[in-house]
């Protein structure tokens, strides 16, 4: 009798089992895809991953064992097979030292911190590198949050925190908070006083710094291996695209300037999340530079989401083999569950992205080995041959050992403060500690990203990529470019009209939105011009266009216009005065007495340029102009 109890209990055990799944279905209905979910009676809707703008419809379920097949049966009698029903696996930090209970908060930074030190020889250096901090460039960091009242973080400037997490109710501390002690580690890396490298290049406030939580808080608030799940992940990035929509409607593309650092992986090698990978990739197509921590095990680095966000999926659908850059194929008239899935070798898609490996801070770096085979490995193929090879798909191998960062504890006795969370009285223990993995790697990543786009704010995330890992691979950021010395990182007039078809409202461009003679705006100035002067093609800026003005009192006529800073070379404008007796029959003039100003807030994204030709009197009638041509 006591063993058929048990075995009754045991059952029960088992079908009360619960498995966290991603719903996603290939339409914008997201009230029919809840309906549909709540009328099975057995599924927990967790999360609601409704993002029109971001072509996704999906939610985060809970549904028990003895209830999948009946789940699935629901969705395919709705949407005939063209849905996904998949696992929503854990996302861990790719932070090798952890923050382990013992492992003590020193008061004081460590006098020498070897990862900068091999950087930037020196630090700080002596005089930040010449160029212009243009346009608010914004580093957001997905993940734990960031402590901004930490000592090393003084000084900077943060946006208000955005976060996906459901339960922050009245014990969520004011502006942001890492309760596991991750995030406040990147940005110390990214521009702490004493630990960053935009601090070590002079330009730590030359940014602004967000912190994206989706990480619930732990128990009791103590110490923890944290972990959330990959659709909380993709809320975040979500979210982050989201808020970048705003800035992406102002003018100008010096305004646009983003760089996202993410430094966490599925937890289970192999794994990839199609709606997680693909969110990064529109990030990155929308103009966000996105630095991802390529993962801490040797065998599987890059080959988890979301590091290996951009690279080419294979799958097998009805027999053929189908390749796409996303998958789950975005918008895709019909779906069936793929039976094999694989990654394609040929390096497809590598464009995309900054995914960082480890290495140690020695003169000639190795790769970075915590031990029993965890660490991003330097010039190693795939061991198991699933993915490409590590140097395809790590691109950036930086600092991961021996890291000096902040940290901070909640202490229930001594720190600052005191603040009240959840009704109880807690302390900040803040101060120092030493980190490993590559984390870190990506966070130093982002940092020169931001620099670079400080410097020259209108690149895409190509240029930014091509100016840290140039045309090899994998770079050693050790090797950190000579950022007095950038290449100019010039925009011809395709790449420039091709960024505003990318950030523009769907339709704002019409068929003839690229002709050079467009005028979208409908400022009476024609795209080619607005490309020349630094203007914005969606929004009417006139005042932004030549202006001829003519002093009778001293003889001169006066051109003022703006030079974009991101053309080729200035002399691509061809602009010169004209003048003629009969309004045929026009004689060149020259240029005059040409000033230059440099770039200012209000002047677009160009440079201001005076040109003052100075005229006889003559009793004849004389006619003057302005012509303005573009070299091919």
């Amino acid at each position: 009798m006591k063993k058929i109890l048990l075995l009754l209990l045991l059952g029960c055990s088992f079908a009360g089992a619960q498995v966290r799944f991603i719903v996603r279905v290939f339409d914008n209905d997201n009230i029919l895809l809840n309906n549909t979910v709540n009328s099975i009676g057995v599924a927990n809707i967790v999360r609601n991953l409704d993002y029109p703008g971001q072509r996704l419809n999906a939610l985060a379920v809970i549904v028990p064992n003895d209830s999948i097949g009946q789940m699935r049966n629901t969705l395919d009698v709705q949407y005939t097979g063209n849905y996904l029903f998949i696992p929503d696996p854990l996302v861990t930090p790719n932070e090798g030292s952890g923050d382990p209970l013992d492992d003590p908060i020193l008061p004081t930074p460590a006098s020498s911190n070897p990862a900068l030190d091999s950087l930037v020889p020196g630090r700080p250096v002596a005089a930040p590198p010449s160029g212009p901090i243009e346009g608010p460039v914004i580093v957001d960091i997905i993940g734990t949050g960031i402590d901004q009242s930490h000592p090393d973080l003084s000084g900077l400037s943060f946006e208000p925190p955005l976060s996906v997490i459901y339960s922050l109710g009245g014990g969520f501390l004011p502006g942001d908070f890492d309760y596991h002690n991750h995030e406040t580690r990147l940005a110390g890396c990214i521009a702490g006083t004493t630990t960053g490298l935009l601090t070590a290049l002079g330009t730590r406030t030359g940014a602004s710094y967000r912190s994206v939580l989706c990480y619930d808080k732990p128990a009791a608030f103590a110490p923890s291996v944290p972990a959330t799940y990959a659709s909380d992940c993709i809320a975040a990035l979500a979210e982050v695209i989201f808020a970048h929509e705003a800035r992406l409607a102002t003018p100008y593309l010096h305004n646009h300037a983003a760089v996202l650092c993410f430094s966490h992986s599925v937890e289970s090698p192999h794994t990839r999340v199609g709606d997680l990978d693909a969110l990064f990739d529109l990030a990155w197509e929308r103009g966000i530079v996105t630095s991802i921590s390529a993962g801490n095990r040797i065998e599987a680095a890059a080959s988890s989401s979301p590091a290996g966000a951009g690279e080419w999926i294979a799958f097998d659908k009805s027999g053929d083999i189908v390749t796409k850059r996303y998958w789950p194929p975005l918008g895709a008239p019909s779906y069936d569950l793929p039976g094999t899935v694989g990654f394609e070798t040929s390096g497809d898609g590598a464009e995309y992205h900054l995914k960082s490996g480890a290495h140690d801070n020695t003169a000639f770096p190795s790769n970075w080995v915590l031990g029993g085979g965890i660490g991003s490995a330097l010039n190693t193929s795939n061991p198991i041959g699933f993915g490409p090879a590590m140097n395809g798909g790590v691109d950036v191998f930086a600092p991961g050992d021996n890291i000096k960062v902040p940290a901070t504890r909640l202490d229930p006795t001594t720190g600052a403060g005191p603040i009240t969370v959840d009704g109880t009285t807690y302390f900040l223990k803040q101060g120092y500690q030493t980190g490993a993995g590559t984390s870190y790697s990506a966070a130093y990543t982002a940092a020169l990203a931001a620099r670079i786009l400080q410097l020259r704010p209108w690149a895409s995330p190509s240029q930014v990529r091509d100016a840290i890992i140039g045309g090899g691979g994998p770079f050693n950021l050790l090797d950190v470019p000579d950022l007095t010395s950038l290449d100019p990182m010039t925009l011809t007039y395709d790449d420039w009209i091709a960024r505003y078809q990318e950030i523009a409202l769907f339709g704002f461009f019409d068929s003839e939105g690229d002709a050079k003679s467009a005028d979208p705006d409908g400022d009476e100035i024609p795209n080619v011009i607005e490309y020349l002067c630094g203007m914005d093609p969606r929004f009417p800026d006139s005042h932004h266009a030549p202006r001829i003005t003519l002093d009778s009192d001293n003889f001169i006529f006066k051109v003022e216009m703006q030079i974009a800073a991101y053309l080729p070379d200035p002399a691509e404008i061809e602009w010169q005065f004209q003048s003629s007796l009969d309004l045929e029959n026009w004689l060149d003039e020259g240029q005059g007495v040409i000033t230059l100003a440099p770039h200012t807030e209000s002047n677009g994204d160009g440079k201001d340029l005076t040109g003052s030709l100075a005229y006889t009197t003559s009793a004849v009638k004389k006619f003057f102009r302005l012509q303005i041509t573009a070299t091919p």
